[in-house]
């Protein structure tokens, strides 16, 4: 886990606001984690599998795009 102004545990996602400074702290050595940072689509997300698109539509549509080897 990962102490950054709450604990957040290992496969748990936490959104921070736009603006700021992050101070990280775990008790354990080699602590891994992911920071990622960008502008907000203010967009719908649908997620399956290692698809994320839109809709839960586009998604499956994506699958099967896939499967069908269109991609």
């Amino acid at each position: 886990s990962v102490v950054l102004g709450r604990t957040v545990s290992k496969g748990m996602l936490a959104l921070f606001d736009q603006s700021g400074d992050l101070k990280f702290q775990s008790g354990k050595e080699n602590t891994q984690f992911i920071v990622v940072a960008g502008e907000p689509l203010d967009e719908p997300v649908a997620r399956g599998g290692p698809f994320v698109m839109n809709t839960r539509e586009e998604v499956m549509q994506a699958f099967e795009d896939y499967q069908n080897g269109e991609l």
